[in-house]
């Protein structure tokens, strides 16, 4: 009698681990299917940007690995989306030669950008006597001579999405402006505005750090599977299936996949400080 009751009992709890099995493949297609509706309603794309010229006040190398610039680059962006609009709740700019930095950050006030909205913004940047690897100095030096430098300006920032009333997480924002400039006076390449020279780039930029929505729903899916495998004997119940046609190695496997997926756009647990800053709209003093 007791062995009954005891049998009765196990086909009780397959009957519920199954229910709560298909209860759950049934709620994540659901989530699925609106998450599929919303984007296609939406069809979000990133915000443009583009770096639109670059004032050149000083640049100079006063020594073989000491540089000192003073810039000032007006960038623009603009919101492409038609429904969705974008927080930036903090942009560093900053300059590198040959990927090593050599000005310091200049913080952007936040701001937010409407629907097809655009923004223009025309920080300085500047860096006194930044000290860099000894080939950079030599090569900005020859470069200078040559009549042309290659640099970049960055801007690091955290954003968050406004969709109607709904405000999603912080994400990651990393935009890479690469700027070629021709350096002299002559109206071909430049304006000569006072004691700096002024140059029409017009260059895309390419913002990275966007989640993109097929790389989030990849991203979920992986978290659910790293999710039922972790719960092996459920998932076993659920299939009905004994311990030993499980290869352990398969199932690492499958967890170390699911490690590999996680997301990557997740919010950090705390804002960051940029270790230098300065404003973005003042001139800062030129030193003799």
């Amino acid at each position: 009698m007791s062995e009954k009751v005891c049998s009765d009992h196990k086909d009780d709890r397959r009957k519920i681990a199954r229910r709560c099995c298909a209860f759950l493949l049934i709620f994540n297609f659901i989530l699925l299917l609106i998450i599929l509706l919303i984007w296609a309603i939406l069809q979000p794309k990133k915000p443009r940007f583009t770096l639109q010229d670059a004032t050149i006040f000083n640049l100079n190398v006063s020594a073989p690995n000491v540089i000192s610039t003073t810039v000032q680059v007006t960038v623009n962006s603009r919101n492409p989306n038609s429904n969705i609009g974008i927080y930036y709740d903090r942009l560093d700019v900053y300059a590198t030669y040959h990927n090593q930095q050599i000005t310091y950050y200049t913080v952007i006030p936040p701001v937010y950008q409407g629907h097809k909205d655009v923004n223009v913004w025309s920080p300085f940047i500047y860096g006194n006597t930044v000290p860099v690897a000894p080939y950079n100095g030599l090569a900005l030096t020859q470069d200078q001579s040559d009549g042309a430098i290659a640099i970049t300006v960055k801007i690091n920032g955290r954003v968050r999405w406004k969709v109607g009333s709904f405000i999603s997480g912080r994400y990651h924002l990393h935009v890479t402006c690469p700027a070629y400039i021709p350096l002299g006076n002559s109206k071909n390449t430049g304006i000569v505005i006072g004691n700096a020279v002024k140059y029409q780039l017009s260059q895309s930029c390419s913002p990275l750090g966007f989640p993109r929505f097929p790389e989030t729903v990849k991203e979920n899916l992986s978290d659910i599977c790293y999710k039922i495998l972790s719960r092996s004997e459920k998932f076993k119940l659920c299939l009905q299936i004994p311990s030993s046609s499980i290869d352990p190695e398969h199932h690492q496997s499958s967890r170390n996949w699911a490690l590999r997926s996680e997301p990557r756009w997740a919010e950090l647990d705390s804002d960051y400080e940029s270790p230098l800053s300065s404003s973005a709209y003042s001139m800062p003093n030129q030193s003799g």
